[in-house]
């Protein structure tokens, strides 16, 4: 008979079928270091579907498109249409980036076109690229199906990273906001720095 005392809590959760349904397809991986300058040459035929993700590991670039000019840093992901590409540069230093060309027929998670997003990087995504860059050695069926799922992951890894700096950033400005309304309902007391750090938990 179990000792019921002893009977870890099971823990579990369950995934409703009301997440976003996104199937990319992937068409190419780029590990870059770019010193030069380099202008598209314009085709009519390249098609609206193609996706950038532009991943910055170091140095600074610059992306000119139709739709604006980007800066892009250390840290920092920018989604954009292939079509839309003028010319791409570094900006005074070696740039460093990673580039994912893709096409997909429904909807991009999260993301939004033409915006800068910073995302600290983690030993998992440069794990998860590298992969990538050992499937792709030899083209096979599976290796490309591999290929695909691994850079979903690191996409649905950005959308979870984001989403927690996000929640982090919220969490502190109501901290904030909390120590303004405290500091204005006893401004007539002495306070100190320490007191006001207890009432936010710091």
């Amino acid at each position: 008979m179990p000792d019921y005392d002893n009977i870890h809590e099971q823990k579990s959760f369950m995934i409703y079928d009301t997440y976003t349904t996104f199937n990319p397809y992937l068409f190419s991986v780029w590990d870059v270091q770019r010193t030069n300058k380099y202008t598209t040459i314009k085709n009519e035929l390249l098609s609206s579907t193609l996706y950038c993700f532009i991943r910055t590991i170091s140095g600074t670039g610059i992306i000119v498109t139709t739709e604006g000019t980007f800066k892009l840093t250390a840290g920092t992901l920018l989604l954009i249409r292939e079509n839309t590409i003028i010319e791409y540069m570094a900006d005074n230093s070696l740039w460093n980036y990673n580039w994912y060309n893709f096409r997909t027929e429904t909807d991009i998670p999260f993301f939004e076109l033409n915006r800068i997003y910073n995302i600290v990087f983690t030993h998992t995504e440069t794990q998860l690229k590298n992969e990538m860059f050992v499937a792709m050695n030899h083209y096979h069926e599976y290796n490309i199906r591999l290929t695909g799922a691994l850079f979903m992951e690191i996409i649905f890894r950005w959308i979870t990273i984001c989403r927690e700096e996000t929640e982090n950033v919220s969490e502190h400005f109501s901290n904030i906001k909390e120590i303004v309304s405290y500091i204005n309902n006893n401004i007539n007391n002495q306070l100190s720095i320490n007191d006001l750090a207890t009432k936010c938990f710091l």
